[in-house]
Formats: C-alpha cells, sequence, structure tokens
C-alpha cells in the first residue's frame, strides 16, 4: 500500500494505521509460542490484542515527518523499495510510541488513552488481576519496543546507511527512556523552591 502526494491526510493516516497493525501481527506470529496450554494461549491472545488496540489512533505526526523528510532528501517521490523501507520505519517510530505510552500510563497510574481504557487497565479486566495486568503492561510495552527495533533492522536492509538509521533509531529510545527518568524526578522537587523549577525546565 503506497501513500502519494495526491492523497488526503485521512488516506494517508488510513494506509499508516493499515501498516501498522500488519507489522504488529507479523511480530507476534513470528513467536515460537506452539502448544501452549490453554490458559497461557488465552493470555498472550489477549496480549496480541491489546498491542493492535493500544497502537491504533493517535495523529502519526511522527510517521508523517518521516516520510516527508525521506522525499525531501530524496528530491524525488518514486514509490519504490527504499520508499516501502521508509514506510516501515515510520510506522516503528510509531509503535515505540506505543510502547512509551503503555508504560507511562503504568506510571501514571492513568486509566484511560484516547477514550479507552488504558492497556493495563484492560490487561488487568481480561486476566480479573490489577497485579498481573500491570505486569502483562509492563511486558506488552516491552514487546512493542523491542518490535519497533525488529520493524526497523528489516526495513534497513532496503535503505542507505542502515548502520546509521539503526544507531539513531536506538538513540531516540535511550533518549525518550532517560527523558522519563527526569520527568519522574522533578516530580519529587519541592513546589515551595521556584528557581530550582524553573532551572529544572
Amino acid at each position: 500500500m503506497w501513500i502519494t502526494l495526491n492523497m488526503s491526510l485521512d488516506s494517508q493516516k488510513s494506509c499508516i494505521e493499515t501498516r501498522i497493525s500488519e507489522l504488529i501481527y507479523d511480530q507476534f506470529n513470528s513467536l515460537a509460542c506452539k502448544n501452549l496450554i490453554s490458559s497461557c494461549d488465552k493470555t498472550l491472545k489477549d496480549v496480541v490484542k491489546q498491542a493492535i488496540s493500544s497502537s491504533e489512533g493517535g495523529k502519526r505526526l511522527r510517521a508523517y515527518l518521516a516520510l516527508e523528510a525521506f522525499d525531501a532528501v530524496r528530491g524525488n517521490c518514486s514509490k519504490d523499495t527504499a520508499y516501502c523501507a521508509m514506510l516501515d520505519v515510520a510506522c516503528a517510530l510509531e509503535v515505540f510510541q506505543t510502547a512509551a505510552l503503555v508504560h507511562d500510563d503504568i506510571i501514571d497510574e492513568s486509566a484511560l488513552r484516547r477514550g479507552r481504557p488504558s492497556a493495563y487497565c484492560a490487561l488487568s479486566k481480561a486476566c480479573n488481576s490489577k497485579h498481573i495486568g500491570i505486569g502483562l503492561g509492563l511486558m506488552l510495552g516491552d514487546i512493542l519496543a523491542t518490535q519497533s527495533f525488529d520493524i526497523t533492522r528489516k526495513a534497513c536492509t532496503n535503505l542507505r546507511n542502515p548502520q546509521e538509521v539503526l544507531g539513531e533509531f536506538a538513540n531516540m529510545q535511550r533518549n525518550v527512556g532517560i527523558g522519563q527518568v527526569l520527568d519522574l524526578s522533578i516530580e519529587m522537587m519541592s513546589l515551595k523552591n521556584p528557581k530550582k523549577l524553573a532551572e529544572s525546565s
């Protein structure tokens, strides 16, 4: 499925959404999880279902910007193998964003995300245990983050400078994690010291 210049933003978004779902399904289908006992199989299916649900929606600005930058650098808009690979990298950015949001909702104890139950809340309900739901939410975020890197790794076989692309993707993931650590550290600062708060902002 190609994204073309004469497409409306809604049509472009639909293409991106479809490709994200395909990539997540492909990643989970590649897992070696055959012959699981029924309770384990149900739990895994619940996590896969939640992975798709959590990945739906959002503005997809990261994907749009990545694709626009790719076209701008190349100087043409031919939809070839490299463009298809870049579409997957753009989708991988969105998959990682979903992973970060799944974790963020656990940290913030948020019950909702985009008008729906947050991942850990939905999983808590599915397994009738908040403790297990939080654990599954953590694992789901980890799996999606790993999948985003693997999607990028596979896409890079059809891009120039694959090591540089992977390096930047890894840097982005690390910086998001560090940013979350800093965000939490600021929450521990006293509100009675405006100077320190200003310095930290």
